[in-house]
C-alpha cells in the first residue's frame, strides 16, 4: 500500500514538473525573441549612422569639390580679366602710344573696367560700370595699376610703365650707378653675411657681371669662386632685373628694399620693424629700393617722328639732308647755315681726337663723355655707406593733376607725349602731314623774343648746373646717343672742350663765334632738328639705354650727372604743364624748362623723348569674391604689334592693393584716397 501510494504521488510529482515546464516555456521564448531584435536594432541604427556618415562624408567631398571647381573657374576668369587688361593696354600703345595722357594714369580707360558678367548687358562690357547697373552680382574687372612716384604711399596710379624711364643697367656708366644706388641703398640692409655696404662696389661689381671683357681682377674672380655653390661672372647683359641678386653684393632688401610685395604701397608689415616680415625700419617712409628704377628693356630708334630714319649729318649727306629740312623749313638762309656748320663739323671730325679703340667720331666727340667702370668713380670709391633720400616721405597731400600744386619731393607725374618710330606703325601716326605741322609749332613763346640781342636767360650760363667739368665729364656723355656698352667703352673719354663741336642738332643754336643768339637757327627750328638730324649713323638704328625726360621720375632723374637739383624740379614740373605737342622731342628742355644749351649738350646722349617698351601689370578680379590675378607683362610695339618679351604671374607676391572697399553685403573694387 504505501508503495503504491509512493508511487502515485511521484507520477503526480512528474505530472505536475511536466506542467511547470510547459506552463514556463513562453516566457523563455519571448525573451530569446527580445534579446534577437534588440541585436537586429542596433545593427540596423549603426548601419543607419555608417550610412549617414557616409553620405555626409559624400555630399562634403561634393561640396568641396564643386567648391575648388568654382574657385579654379574663378581663377581662371581673373586670369583671363587679367589678360583682358594687357589687350586693353596694347589697344592703346598700339593707337594712342604718342599721348602719355592717354596710357600714363587714366582712370576711365584701366580703373574696375568689367570685362564679364553672366545674363548681363553687353554694353557695358568695357566700362566701369557700377554694381547696381547690372542685373547680376558677378561681375569679373580688371585694373591696370603702377606705383605713383610722388604719393603718400598708399595711392596707386592706373596706368602704364614706360620702361624707357627706367636707369638701363645693361648701359649705365658706374657713376650713374652709384647715383641711383646712393639714393636708396643704407645700413638697414646690410645682411649677416656682409660688414658693410660700398655703393661704389656694388656699381663696379654690376660692371664686371655685364663686361665681355675677361680682364677682371682676381679678387671678383675669388669671390665667385668661394660660394657654395660656386657659379661664374656671366660676361655677358642682364637679362632680368632681378638677375642682380647673382651679383656680389646685392640682397633682396637692396633690391627691394621694404617694399617687398613689390606695389609701391607703404602696407602695415612694411612699416613694423621687426615685428614682421620684411625688415624695416618703422619711419613711416617707404624705401622702395632700387628695383622700380632700373630695367634691362629700354631703347630707343634712329628715326624721325614720321617712321622715316633720321637724315645722317654729314658733308656727304649735304643733299638729303637739304631735302630732309625744305620739307619743314622754309629759309634758305637757315638751311645754307645748317649745312655749312655740318661740313665744318665734318671736316674738324676728320682730324678730331683719337678713341682709346683708334677710331674718331664726329666733329671729336660723338658719344665721348661715357665711362664704363673700367676706372675708379669720382664718387663710389668711398667705404662705407651713404644715403640720401632713402625713402618717400607721406606727405598727406597730393599734388593736382593738371595745373595742380608743384611737389617738392622731386618725382611728379607725367603728362604729355612720347613717340615711336617703328617704320611700320602707321596706326600710330597723325594723317595729312599732322606730324610736320605739330613740330613746327611746337615753340610757340621764343625765349629770346624779350630781347632778340641776347640769349635767354640762363641758356649759356656754365653755373646753372651746379656742377664742375670734372663732375659733368666723369658722370654723363657728352654725345648725342650710345649705342651700346661695347661703342662706349671705344669712345670712353672722348671729350673735347665748350664749343670744339657739335654733339647734337641742338648745338647749331650757337653761331659760328659759338655763343648762343648769334644763329639763324631759331629755338622754332629745334624740334624739327632733333627730329630729323642725327650725329649717329642710321644704319644701326637701335640706341638702348636711352631715359626717357617725359617719364622719368626724380631718381633717374638725378643719375644725370649735369642735371642740378633745381634743374631737375623744373624738368618735372614743366612737363606736367605742357601739351603733348610740346613735347615730341627733348626741344623743350631748352624753350619751356629752361635748361641751358650746355647742359642739354651735355645730356643729350643720355635723354630721349619715347619710348617703345612698356610694362603692364594687371590685375584681375570680381565683385562677389574675394580672389585676384596679378600679371606682369613686358610688351614691345612693333609698329602696331605687341611682341611679349616678358611674363609673370606675380599672384604670391600678393594683392594688396587699395581698390577693395565694403559697401553694404558686397564687396567691389574703387579707388580709395
Amino acid at each position: 500500500m504505501d508503495a503504491m501510494k509512493m508511487r502515485a504521488k511521484a507520477g503526480v510529482s512528474r505530472r505536475a514538473s511536466s506542467s511547470s515546464r510547459v506552463a514556463c516555456s513562453p516566457a523563455l521564448g519571448g525573451a530569446r525573441t527580445f534579446r534577437r531584435s534588440a541585436v537586429v536594432l542596433i545593427t540596423v541604427l549603426l548601419m543607419l549612422v555608417l550610412l549617414g556618415l557616409m553620405a555626409a562624408g559624400f555630399a562634403f567631398h561634393v561640396y568641396a569639390d564643386a567648391g575648388g571647381a568654382r574657385a579654379v573657374m574663378d581663377r581662371l576668369q581673373t586670369r583671363l580679366a587679367a589678360e583682358a587688361g594687357i589687350q586693353r593696354a596694347t589697344l592703346m600703345l598700339r593707337t594712342q602710344r604718342l599721348d602719355v595722357n592717354a596710357w600714363y594714369d587714366n582712370e576711365e580707360e584701366f580703373r574696375h573696367v568689367l570685362v564679364w558678367t553672366p545674363g548681363g548687358d553687353r554694353t557695358l562690357i568695357g566700362t566701369t560700370a557700377e554694381p547696381d547697373e547690372l542685373s547680376s552680382p558677378k561681375a569679373y574687372r580688371f585694373s591696370l595699376v603702377a606705383d605713383d612716384p610722388f604719393d603718400d604711399e598708399v595711392e596707386i596710379r592706373y596706368g602704364i610703365i614706360d620702361e624707357a624711364a627706367k636707369l638701363n643697367i645693361n648701359i649705365a656708366t658706374e657713376e650713374e650707378l652709384v647715383a641711383l644706388f646712393q639714393q636708396f641703398i643704407d645700413e638697414n640692409m646690410v645682411t649677416d653675411d656682409q660688414e658693410e655696404i660700398n655703393v661704389g662696389q656694388l656699381a663696379k661689381s654690376v660692371i664686371y657681371w655685364r663686361s665681355s671683357q675677361p680682364d677682371l681682377n682676381e679678387s671678383e674672380r675669388q669671390y665667385y669662386a668661394e660660394l657654395d655653390p660656386p657659379y661664374r661672372i656671366k660676361h655677358a647683359p642682364f637679362e632680368t632685373v632681378e638677375e642682380l641678386l647673382l651679383v656680389r653684393g646685392f640682397n633682396g632688401l637692396i633690391l627691394y628694399g621694404e617694399d617687398q610685395d613689390r606695389n609701391g604701397l607703404l602696407s602695415i608689415n612694411e612699416d613694423d620693424g621687426d615685428e614682421s616680415f620684411p625688415m624695416d625700419n618703422g619711419d613711416n617712409l617707404l624705401n622702395p629700393g632700387i628695383y622700380p628704377y632700373l630695367t634691362v628693356w629700354s631703347r630707343d630708334l634712329n628715326t624721325a617722328s614720321d617712321n622715316r630714319a633720321r637724315v645722317y649729318a654729314v658733308a656727304d649727306n649735304e643733299k638729303a639732308v637739304r631735302e630732309r629740312l625744305e620739307e619743314f623749313i622754309d629759309d634758305d638762309q637757315v638751311i645754307s647755315y645748317i649745312l655749312q656748320a655740318i661740313k665744318k663739323q665734318t671736316d674738324d671730325g676728320e682730324s678730331g681726337p683719337e678713341t682709346e679703340g683708334g677710331g674718331r667720331t664726329p666733329g671729336g666727340n660723338e658719344g665721348g663723355g661715357r665711362r664704363t667702370g673700367d676706372e675708379p668713380s669720382i664718387m663710389g670709391g668711398r667705404p662705407g655707406v651713404t644715403s640720401i633720400g632713402g625713402g618717400r616721405r607721406r606727405t598727406g597731400e597730393r599734388p593736382g593733376r593738371g595745373g595742380g600744386s608743384k611737389s617738392d619731393e622731386g618725382n611728379r607725374r607725367t603728362a604729355g607725349q612720347t613717340e615711336d618710330a617703328e617704320a611700320s606703325d602707321v596706326a600710330t601716326l597723325p594723317a595729312d602731314g599732322k606730324i610736320a605741322r605739330m613740330l613746327q609749332t611746337a615753340v610757340v613763346d621764343d625765349p629770346r623774343s624779350a630781347d632778340p640781342e641776347s640769349p635767354a636767360d640762363g641758356i649759356d650760363s656754365p653755373d646753372k648746373t651746379g656742377r664742375d667739368d670734372q663732375g659733368i665729364k666723369d658722370a654723363g656723355s657728352t654725345g648725342e646717343a650710345a649705342p651700346g656698352e661695347d661703342q662706349v667703352r671705344d669712345q670712353d673719354k672722348t671729350g673735347t672742350e665748350q664749343g670744339a663741336g657739335m654733339t647734337t642738332p641742338a648745338s647749331l643754336l650757337r653761331g659760328e663765334d659759338g655763343q648762343v643768339g648769334t644763329s639763324p637757327v631759331d629755338y622754332d627750328h629745334l624740334p624739327i632738328l632733333l627730329d630729323h638730324l642725327t650725329f649717329i649713323d642710321p644704319t644701326s638704328p637701335e640706341l638702348p639705354g636711352l631715359i626717357d625726360v617725359n617719364t622719368a621720375p626724380g631718381p633717374v632723374l638725378r643719375t644725370l650727372a649735369a642735371l642740378s637739383e633745381e634743374q631737375i624740379q623744373d624738368i618735372i614740373d614743366t612737363r606736367l604743364e605742357l601739351e603733348s605737342e610740346r613735347k615730341i622731342t627733348p626741344a623743350w628742355l631748352i624753350t619751356d624748362a629752361g635748361i641751358d644749351l650746355e647742359t642739354f649738350e651735355q645730356i643729350a646722349g643720355r635723354i630721349c623723348a619715347r619710348g617703345n617698351r612698356f610694362t603692364i601689370e594687371s590685375l584681375g578680379y570680381s565683385d562677389h569674391r574675394g580672389m585676384m590675378t596679378r600679371l606682369q607683362v613686358v610688351v614691345e610695339m612693333r609698329g602696331p604689334v605687341a611682341q611679349v618679351m616678358y611674363y609673370r604671374d606675380n599672384t604670391h607676391l600678393g594683392t594688396n592693393f587699395p581698390i577693395w572697399y565694403e559697401d553694404g553685403d558686397s564687396t567691389r573694387a574703387e579707388r580709395t584716397r
